[in-house]
């Protein structure tokens, strides 16, 4: 509806996504309409990043690492920029 030609998902950290359907339906939601659609995730490790994807893979039109916010707290969990 914004005519926007990439849409993402705010980060959503790939642990908590994989351990709880609670999570789950809380970070990722979407419509026909967000398309192509990229959804972004926090990991610190290559065993959740790949789990976490195999989630949204059949809703999406691709994934991405986060390896760049500078948040503390990002950084003090081995997130973003701490990559």
């Amino acid at each position: 509806s914004h005519n926007v030609d990439l849409c993402f998902t705010p980060m959503i950290i790939a642990d908590s996504f994989i351990k709880s359907s609670k999570a789950r339906n809380n970070e990722f939601s979407t419509s026909p309409e967000d398309t192509p659609l990229v959804v972004q995730f926090a990991s610190n490790n290559h065993e959740d990043f790949v789990r976490a994807t195999q989630y949204v893979a059949p809703h999406c039109n691709g994934v991405d690492l986060n390896c760049g916010c500078p948040q503390r707290w990002a950084i003090k969990e081995g997130y973003g920029c701490a990559l």
